[in-house]
Parts: C-alpha cells; structure tokens; sequence
C-alpha cells in the first residue's frame, strides 16, 4: 500500500518529429514560447519515504489541462501505472487492478489514497514555476532570474538548471515524509504527441 502511495504521489507530480529543447550534453535548452503548448518530459525518478526507495523511468506529454503519464520499472521498463485525462476527469489503470479506475481527479486519489494531491500545481512546479492561484512562500531564484526553491501546498521544490536553460533539469519534491527527485534526460514540444482529448472528455 506505501508502494501504492508513494507511486500516485509522483503519478501527479504532482501529464511524428518533435521540436526538441534539448541542448548541448542532453540537458534542456529553451521553454516552449506558451505555457499552455503541448510539451513531453522523460526522465528518471527516484522515489522514498525514508524507509524505502523506488527507482522508476517517467513518460509524461501534457497538453494544457490534459495529461497522459505512464511510470516504469527501473531498469527492466516494465509498466507501473498509467494515468490520462484532465483536471475533471482521469482515468488510472494500474497491474493489480481489473478495470481502470474513472472519475473525478480528486475522488479517484480520495478513494485510492484516502487523501488529495496538488494535480493543478503539478503541471507548472514541473517547469520550475509556482502555480497560479495559491501563494509561494520561501520563493527564491538564481541570479538568473530562474526560480530555485518555493513552498506551495504543503510541498517543497528544489531545482537545478543548466547553464543557459529556460528549463530545469533536476526537480526535488517533499511534503513530510514522502520525496521525489525527477532527472530530465529530455524535454520536447510535440503537439502531435498527446492524443489523451478523447479519453479525457
């Protein structure tokens, strides 16, 4: 049930050519121009509750408010969860479970979990940005203007950013006892990508 829990805390975290962002060395280069373009990160995860650790591989493509995530094994790449949909709607297929689960965002992790997450937040703290809408305290940036560390909902973040980069390529998440740090091996903008529109409505 940890496992479980740690897993949908990240599953959140907390969604043809591709324009790449990716710059010299791997790392990410530029932001997509608007916030609310298609955009597709994969990366690598380690996850722990300060018992535990997990090792997964991350997909996740994001199209403004729609999402498609699929979480992997480390290193065999087998599949953990998936999740797809919007800030209304997802839909969360899981190994252990028959038939996936559907319903309101905030319903389906109440009845999983037993307690809510961010998933509004979590598509802007990926992009090194505070949320709209809540407040950010302890918002600090590099001399670069680019921001380093915010507390917002209950969650700390912390980012790395290459040289030169409108994008970050370390992310740390904390609230209490459960923390994540996602290592981005590349950032894209792929309108093209994202086909979660009809699964989601």
């Amino acid at each position: 049930m940890l496992l479980r829990i740690v897993l949908l805390c990240v599953l959140l975290l907390l969604m043809a050519a591709c324009t790449s962002w990716q710059g010299r060395g791997g790392v990410p280069a530029l932001a997509p121009p608007d916030p609310d373009l298609p955009w597709r990160l994969t990366g690598r995860m380690t996850l722990g509750d300060g018992r535990e650790t997990w090792h997964l591989g991350v997909d996740w493509l994001q199209h403004g408010e729609y999402y498609q995530l699929l979480l992997l094994t480390a290193p065999l790449g087998r599949k953990v969860a998936e999740a797809r949909g919007d800030l209304r709607r997802m839909e969360l297929a899981l190994p252990d479970q028959p038939a996936p689960l559907l319903g309101e965002p905030e319903q389906v992790l109440q009845q999983y979990l037993g307690w809510p997450l961010p998933l509004a937040e979590l598509r802007y703290w990926l992009r090194g940005l505070p949320a709209p809408g809540s407040e950010a305290a302890g918002l600090a940036r590099d001399p670069s203007g680019r921001v380093i560390h915010f507390v917002q909902r209950g969650w700390s973040a912390d980012y790395r950013w290459p040289a030169g980069a409108a994008v970050p390529d370390r992310l740390f998440l904390q609230s209490g006892p459960l923390q994540m740090r996602l290592v981005v091996d590349r950032w894209d903008a792929a309108p093209e990508l994202l086909e979660v529109t009809d699964g989601a409505q």
